[in-house]
């Protein structure tokens, strides 16, 4: 399609963001469009030159004003989402052009993770969003265990759709890659621990994938306990559920009768059942999506449209076997 110009002529409609699997009637927001625009101006700003006369205009633009800055970076984040096989010259200019220690790049990435569309993220962009989000770690990049806590939250409960499936796999690789960076961040050790924990429940059917969920939790929980202590009740909950599985019949068995084994500082069960589980995990097996319909239909319905409006709820989001355990989430 095209726009019929001043003059008469057609002109090309700008290039549509690579980012999502839109449908005809979705409308493109603001900041997707802005991201496509700056990667467009950085490839005609370098196509051409040579490495030294790119690193000397990219260093030159990034240099002008914070706009620039932030322009370059938009479009060298954008290159290395949706062009994988220009990701690893794209991040190198990235650390070229950075005067802010990532910290727009890092607030980009979150932008696309708390995106309500998040689900209709291309296959390629999620492969080289946990690329890129290793390459961050590597270079120790301040906010990435910020942007981790919020895609746990895109892991869906209940969801066994290929799609959730393959987005579980490449979390659980990303944290087993980067355990010991993991270990630096209290919080996102609990949150990891729970997450994958309620995970279990669901991949019954896929046991390789279960197989190593279960192992990532039961090292967490041994090994960083006071750490994952902080969950509260829900953990006691989350344990019960799963108890029947060996590896974590073992812990949970330790649990009640060798607590001390596990930590120092645990004195048993009652102490973990005294702590309210904190808001944070129990949004954690929320999407935003689901977070933003479900408080649309509380508060901007009237009365008289709840009810249809919660059945298209429930048939969207919980209609399935492995869904069950989401109701206490959302009432609570």
């Amino acid at each position: 399609m095209a726009d019929v110009a001043v003059d008469g002529t057609m002109s090309p409609l700008p290039p549509q963001p690579q980012l999502f699997q839109l449908d005809p009637i979705d409308t493109v927001e603001p900041w997707q469009q802005e991201l496509v625009d700056c990667f467009q101006s950085l490839t005609v700003l370098i196509a051409g030159r040579s490495q030294v006369e790119v690193h000397e205009k990219l260093q030159q633009k990034a240099s002008e004003s914070m706009r620039s800055h932030a322009e370059l970076v938009n479009g060298l984040i954008y290159g290395i989402l949706t062009v994988p096989s220009e990701g690893n010259n794209y991040f190198r200019l990235l650390n070229i052009v950075s005067r802010d220690g990532f910290g727009h790049a890092v607030g980009r990435l979150q932008q696309l993770i708390t995106a309500h569309k998040f689900a209709q993220v291309q296959s390629e962009v999620r492969t080289q969003l946990f690329w890129v989000l290793s390459e961050l770690v590597k270079i120790s990049a301040h906010g990435v265990d910020q942007v981790l806590l919020a895609l746990t939250r895109q892991v869906r409960s209940g969801d066994v759709a290929q799609g959730n499936v393959r987005l579980c796999r490449l979390m659980l690789q990303f944290m087993q890659t980067n355990y010991d960076w993991l270990m630096g961040f209290p919080v996102l050790v609990a949150t990891t621990a729970y997450m994958f924990g309620r995970l279990v429940l669901d991949h019954s059917r896929i046991t390789d994938l279960r197989a190593q969920e279960c192992e990532l939790v039961v090292r967490l929980l041994r090994e960083r306990f006071n750490e994952c202590s902080m969950v509260g009740r829900d953990l006691v909950r989350m344990l019960q559920d799963v108890a029947q599985i060996p590896i974590f019949h073992d812990f949970w068995h330790d649990m009640i009768y060798r607590p001390r084994s596990i930590s120092p500082l645990f004195a048993g069960i009652e102490q973990l059942l005294r702590v309210p589980t904190p808001r944070m995990f129990l949004a954690n097996r929320v999407t935003y999506d689901m977070e933003s319909r479900l408080l649309f239909i509380l508060e901007h319905l009237p009365a008289t449209a709840f009810s249809r409006n919660l059945m298209w709820f429930v048939q969207r989001y919980l209609s399935t076997p492995e869904s069950e355990s989401l109701f206490s989430d959302l009432i609570r």
